[in-house]
This record gives structure tokens, sequence and C-alpha cells, in this order.
């Protein structure tokens, strides 16, 4: 039998090859999306963690960069940072509120420490306090020395009626920069009842120590009184402030009026004190600040929180009473205007901070009214407010980035804000969804090189709340240029006397080179003398001249201070277009430059206009990037020189190491025996 002629069959993916094709476009389409997805910043695993070019980009986890819990499991709710020469120096407190059993209560209380840390938050050496807490920012003085305010708690005694059932001895304490006891000074009353609050220091020029509680008092490093106000048996109830120095040594603070009853007083005093003087120049009374709701009932607030800033220029102190801002001039005393918001509940325990413009920024305290204020520099009205539903103990700060970062209490708004300082407009927050961070206190951050520093009196871990200080990397480099008081006691140095390094000690007068990269300079073509026969450069010459290259290269202040003289001209001769100006360090130096570019053209001229980014009267932090050299021609430099009651004297006593080594190498180029002064 003939087999039978079967066609065999096509198999299916043949027959069916449209279904496969589909399938496959399916998957390239799924594919191309998952990319897309992670691409755009969305996905889980792309969290960028450099800010500079994504303004939307949120600091949680990804930007967390350290984190630092003490091993006592001890909180920062009193304690901003204090960051000096490249150290944090910070301290640790924690809330004690009411019990049954006062001494169990604190027997229970962590032990607290003050840290030197460094900036990625290892410890480099701890002082431990035991039950004692910090309360409020250290300062040091011109030998390293620090110091700052310490609270020990106590029960009250029996019959005590205006207690919450503990008192506090407070004491000005200092160590030494290796973190060993010095000494401390019981500066409370005997039987002092402790709210809430900071205690802050701040020291001026000459090493005293200014520091406000039962008295006003000032001290000098070795811990020996100088004076206290008043001086009678009167006492103030309700300091909880501290006192800021002006750009001539002048000393400023806020306090409810002394009196001799333990309630103290409901008015609040602004109190000013000359350099050198325990006699108050003047005391400002301030109208009707002491009147607000209270929580639990009652209205009358007997105590203060906030330090006094000044503006741009130093003839304004800003100051804080519950609800209101009032600027007074700093000569007179007198008031030029007060704000209180509309609507505003509660009070501000925030201090301020204050803008390039003079604008202010502080949030209140009112639980889920709190808000956050940014109020126009002449106090005609806000420029936008933003509310955070959460108090804020915290004082903001201002970035270069014109974003205004601030903290605040558990809140489902957020916990680390980044605002818009131009709009109002959130940019991002740490939510309380995400739980990293939550209850920010009085622990007012500092901003360093891209990085915000700050304490958490709690966070969130695995459900456990514990407390922790963090370095979170944000947008901003360094503090708003030009901005006098852009953080809590306006600068890093938490001193309170940003306009002022240094009056009676030469030696604290540390230069930079003002250039930013050294590499930017062909060479040095001369250097100082004041002798017109000197064997090297052959003439008076009363600076250093870095020549340039290139067509710009960016200059830096060599030294904090305030910009006074700037002026843009153009010569007749060959320096044609140049920038003059100096950066007054104190009363007795200042810094001068001239960048001079060697071109006569208007192009030119409009190049060195544009490449300045301060004007007179701003005050630059060393090390801020603060103009361009331009070069129009051959021979363009920078003409740098210091100068000291009219006279200019050689730079080089005053460069730290590391500069006088990078400008001796530029000498060297050239001229391998030349000495940067020859007189």
């Amino acid at each position: 039998m003939l087999a039978e002629n079967i066609q065999p069959k096509k198999p299916s993916i043949t027959r069916f090859w449209w279904i496969g094709l589909i399938i496959f476009l399916a998957i390239v389409m799924v594919v191309a999306l998952v990319v897309l997805f992670i691409m755009s910043g969305q996905g889980p695993n792309n969290q960028n963690k450099d800010n500079s070019n994504n303004n939307s980009n949120d600091p949680r986890n990804s930007d967390i960069v350290a984190t630092f819990t003490p091993d006592s499991k001890t909180a920062f709710q009193y304690n901003p940072p204090t960051i000096v020469d490249n150290s944090i120096y910070v301290g640790t407190s924690t809330k004690i509120g009411p019990d049954s059993d006062p001494t169990t209560t604190i027997a229970a209380l962590p032990d607290s420490f003050f840290y030197k840390l460094d900036l990625d938050l290892n410890i480099i050496w701890q002082h431990p306090l035991g039950k004692a807490m910090v309360g409020g920012a250290g300062v040091l003085d011109s030998d390293g020395n620090i110091y700052f305010s310490t609270l020990e708690y106590k029960p009250a005694p029996a019959g005590k009626t205006n207690t919450k059932g503990f008192l506090t001895d407070i004491y000005l304490y200092s160590i030494n920069g290796n973190g060993e006891f010095r000494w401390k000074y019981k500066i409370s009353t005997a039987e002092e009842e402790w709210d809430h609050g900071m205690v802050n220091l701040a020291i001026s020029p000459d090493d005293t120590i200014y520091v406000g509680d039962s008295k006003f008092f000032a001290f000098n490093k070795s811990g020996t009184l100088k004076w206290q106000y008043p001086t009678n048996d009167d006492f103030f109830v309700g300091n909880r402030s501290g006192p800021s120095i002006d750009n001539s040594g002048n000393v400023y603070f806020v306090s409810p009026e002394p009196s001799k009853s333990e309630f103290g007083s409901g008015q609040l005093n602004v109190y000013r004190f000359d350099s050198g003087s325990s006699t108050p120049t003047w005391i400002s009374r301030l109208p009707s600040v002491a009147i607000v709701p209270q929580e639990g009932g009652g209205t009358e607030v007997r105590s203060t929180y906030g330090v006094p800033a000044f503006n741009s220029d130093f003839t304004r102190v800003i100051v804080t009473g519950a609800n209101t801002v009032y600027t007074l001039d700093k000569s007179t005393g007198n008031l030029i205007w007060s704000f209180k918001p509309d609507g505003i509940v509660g009070l501000f325990k925030a201090s301020i901070a204050i803008d390039k413009d003079n604008n202010i920024f502080v949030g209140s305290k009112a639980n889920e009214d709190s808000v956050f204020y940014a109020i126009k520099g002449d106090g005609s009205g806000l420029l936008w407010e933003y509310a955070t539903g959460a108090d804020m103990y915290p004082s903001p700060l201002i970035g270069d980035d014109n974003r205004v970062y601030f903290g605040s209490e558990n809140s489902s708004n957020g916990h680390l804000h980044a605002i818009d300082i131009a709009t109002g407009q959130l940019v991002w927050n740490t939510g309380y969804d995400k739980g990293i961070m939550v209850d920010f206190s009085f622990g007012s951050p500092a901003l360093y090189n891209g990085y915000i520093y700050a304490g958490a009196f709690s966070v969130t871990d695995g459900g456990v709340s514990v407390a922790a200080f963090y370095k979170v990397k944000v947008n901003a480099t360094n503090y708003q240029p030009g901005a006098v008081w852009p953080r809590f006691h306006g600068s890093n140095d938490s001193n309170g006397r940003k306009g002022i390094a240094s009056i009676t000690d030469t030696t604290v007068l540390s230069m930079i080179a003002p250039y930013i990269n050294e590499s930017d300079v062909s060479s040095v073509n001369e250097a100082y003398s004041m002798d017109a026969n000197n064997p090297y450069w052959g003439f008076v010459h009363p600076g250093v001249d870095f020549m340039i290259t290139k067509p710009f290269i960016p200059v830096q202040a060599a030294v904090s201070g305030t910009i006074v003289n700037f002026a843009i001209e153009k010569s007749t001769g060959i320096m044609g277009w140049h920038a003059g100006f100096c950066i007054e360090f104190n009363p007795t130096y200042s810094i001068c430059y001239n960048l001079e570019s060697f071109g006569n053209t208007d192009e030119v001229g409009q190049r060195v206009t544009d490449a300045v980014f301060f004007k007179n009267g701003d005050y630059v932090e060393q090390g801020q990037y603060i103009a361009n050299l331009i070069y129009g021609g051959s021979g363009s430099h920078i003409d740098f020189g210091i100068g000291t009651a009219g006279t200019r004297i050689c730079p080089e006593p005053f460069f730290t190491d590391e500069a006088r080594e990078s400008v001796m190498r530029l000498i060297r180029i050239k001229q391998p025996n030349w000495p940067m002064c020859d007189s």
C-alpha cells in the first residue's frame, strides 16, 4: 500500500508570527519606559547627591551623608553648632518636665557632653558633664578656650509655689582647646526656676565674655568677674536671650526689666553697653510687648528668646519680643518701626536671620498654627509666609543659593525645610512620612562648604525615638554674600560679633591668599618695600603684585570684614580699567586690593564692572568668592596689601603658613632669591 501523500503541518510560530511580534514590541516598550522612569529621577535608586543642578532634589536618605548619635542617647535641644577651623563644637541637652518625684526624674537624665567633632562627625574629643546640660552655643576665645552655659537641675524645696518641681543652677563654664576643664561660675539666683530656652554668650575681640541670666555679666577669660548689671539687689527673670556685639564693639541684649520679684517684670527692654562700659548707654522700653495669649491661660510673657541682630551697615539693631519684630536706631535706641504679622498666633522663640537686602526671616511657635515669615526690611509688610503647622524654635539660615533653610518640630509638612527666598515656595523638606528627622528644637543649623550641620532633639530610628546630629548635603555652598546676619548669632563662630574680628589682639588677623587657585597666577613681579633703593625691584611698592595671563581669574576675600572705598575707574596710563577696594577687618587693619586689567576699551570696562560681586558696606567672609580679575592686556595683576593707621605695612606676618608658602612659590618662579618684604 502506497503511503498517503500528507503535507506536514506548519509550526505554530510560523502561523502566528504576528503574535510574537506584538509580544516583542510590548517588552521593548516596557523596558524603555522603565529606563526613562529611572533617568527622570523618579526611580527608587536614583537619588541625586549633588544638588547643584537639581533645584527640586529632596535631601532625604541620599543626602544625609553623616550621622552622630551620642552613646548616652542624650539630645541636642539647646545646642546650635559652632564651626571654627574645620571643626565642630557642640554640646548636648535634653528636655525635662514635671514629675511626681523630681529626684527620680533628674537621676534618669542621660549624661551630657561637650564635643569637638571633625566635619564628618567623628569625635576628636569629648568633655563629660554628667547630669549637667549645655544651655546654648559654645564660643572660642583667641587662645582656643571654649565657653558655654550649663544647666544643673535640682528638686525644688518644699513649699516653693513658682515652680514645676525643679530649680536650676546655671553656670558659665569653660574648657580648654583639648577639652579639659578650666573653671565655672554660677550666674543664676539661688532658687531659679528653669522653664526652657537658651543662655547664649558673646565674646568681644579682647576676650571679654558677656552673658545674661540673673544679672548681665562681663568676665575675663580667666573666669574673673569684670562687672555686672544691675549692681543693686534687682535681678532679671526670664532672660533667655543672649548678647550681640556690633562692628564698634558695643554690646546689646534684650531682657525683661530687672526687679526684686521672683515673678519678674512684664516690661521688655533693649540695653546697649558701649565697648568697655559697665553702665548702659541707653535702655529702650519696648511698647506692650509682653501681652500675648498663653497656653493654659494667662496673657503675660516674661521671657525673651532671640538674640539681637544688625542690618547690613550696622546702623540698626533688630530684636523680637513676643509676637513682634522691633527695629531700633543703634546710636539712640529710638524705635524706628515695629511689625506684628496679621493673624499671628503664639510668639517668636527663634532668633532672626537677615538677608543682604535687610529682609528679616523668623518662624513662630504656635503648634499647628505656626508660620514662617519673611518680613520686608523697612517693616512695611510681609514678602511672604509659609505655614509649617509645627513649632519653630531653631533660627533659619540664608544660603548663597537664595534659599532659606530652617528646622521645625514634628509635622506632616516636614522638619528640615528649604524655601525659595524670593517667592516663598517650598523647594524641599524632609517629610514626616520618611521618618528621617523630627523635632528640631533650639539647635539652630549651621552651613559650611555645601553642608548643613544640625542637631535634632528627636529622630525616628526603627520606631525608637533617639537624638542625632546630622550632616546634610544642600544646594548652598556658603551663606548669602552681603548678608551680615544670615544665621543664628551672625556666623558659624556663634560669638555674636559678626561685624568685627579684633581690636587689641593683632594675632587673630590671619590672612589667606587673595587668589583662589595658585595655578591661576603666572608670577609675582614686585613685592613689598618702602625703600626706593631696595636691591630687588628698585622702587617703593607697598604691596604684592600677582600677575595673570588667563582671560580672568577668581578672587577671594583674604579676611572677613566690611567692604569700603570700592570704586571702578579708568586710569589714563597703562593700568586702564581697575576695581579698587578694601576689606575693613577691624578699626586697626584693612586689606586692600586693586584689580588692574591693563585694558582701556569700553568692552574691558564693562567686563571689569560685571566682575565685582559686592558693594560698599557689604560684609564678606574669609574665603568668599568676591570678584574676578579681568585680563585686558599684558601686565594685568592683583595689587594686594595691608594698611593700618593710613600706612601700608608688610603683609607677610599676617598670612597663614599655607598662604605664605603659596606666595613665596609664586615669587620664586622668576626670582628665587627675592623676599616678600624688604623693609
